[in-house]
């Protein structure tokens, strides 16, 4: 009886010993098959990785810069609307000049921007609607969209108000217009140059340059009509 136990056992040894064997090119098989699997795709933190990650950072930055630049669009496409409108009605020369300026320099801001964003031309409808207004029920906004409609209604209440006025009194309100938008647009080019990158950052650097420019004659020129004003009303008191 012990002779048949040991034989037991002896065999049952040899069957396990034999199992191990068996299992053991099937272990090594799948892990070769693991190492081929991964050949060919860089691990974490590998230069091809790390390029991925740059491309990725570089496509979000293009297109948050071909967001700011519609919003740009929009503005300037308001200036130059503004501008014409201006240029036809101001009493005088150097307001009429001005208007004329200013509608130069924003089409050309246009075809500046229509560079980095492909849906703006270089024209005073610069920006593609891509989308319908949407339902006061709905729960997603498009903002430009939203900033599109808001300019549309701001230059329409601005040709409203302007074309009520006459001579000298139409000069001085678009002229105070006009400061109050380049004082604004001050302010929206300083915030977006922190966020720009590339060829914007570089847009808007001259853009703030200008703007200043654009406001400080505006300003003068308020000054000159309010010095008119000023001694025409002492010559008739005399």
């Amino acid at each position: 009886m012990k002779i048949n136990r040991l034989a037991i056992a002896s065999f049952a040894t040899l069957l396990l010993g034999s199992s191990l064997v068996a299992q053991q090119p099937a272990t090594n098989q799948s892990q070769n098959q693991q190492v081929q699997t991964n050949q060919g795709q860089p691990l974490p933190g590998q230069p091809a990785q790390r390029t991925a990650n740059r491309q990725q950072r570089g496509d979000d930055a293009q297109t948050k810069d071909q967001t700011f630049a519609k919003c740009l669009a929009i503005a300037n496409q308001e200036q130059v609307a503004i501008a014409r409108f201006a240029k036809e009605k101001a009493t005088t020369k150097e307001v009429r000049e001005f208007a004329a300026t200013l509608e130069k320099a924003h089409l050309s801001c246009l075809e500046q921007l229509s560079g980095i964003s492909p849906q703006i031309g270089s024209n005073s409808n610069a920006v593609t609607k891509t989308s319908t207004t949407a339902s006061n029920n709905s729960s997603n906004v498009d903002f430009l969209q939203l900033h599109q409609e808001i300019s549309t209604q701001c230059l329409k209440d601005s040709e409203e108000y302007l074309s009520k006025k006459e001579g000298a009194e139409f000069d001085k309100c678009f002229l105070g217009m006009e400061i109050a938008k380049h004082a604004g647009m001050q302010s929206t080019l300083t915030v977006l140059q922190r966020h720009a990158t590339g060829k914007l950052q570089g847009l808007i650097k001259d853009g703030l340059a200008k703007n200043e420019q654009h406001m400080e004659v505006a300003v003068n020129l308020m000054e000159k009509l309010a010095a008119n004003d000023s001694s025409k009303l002492s010559s008739s008191s005399k």
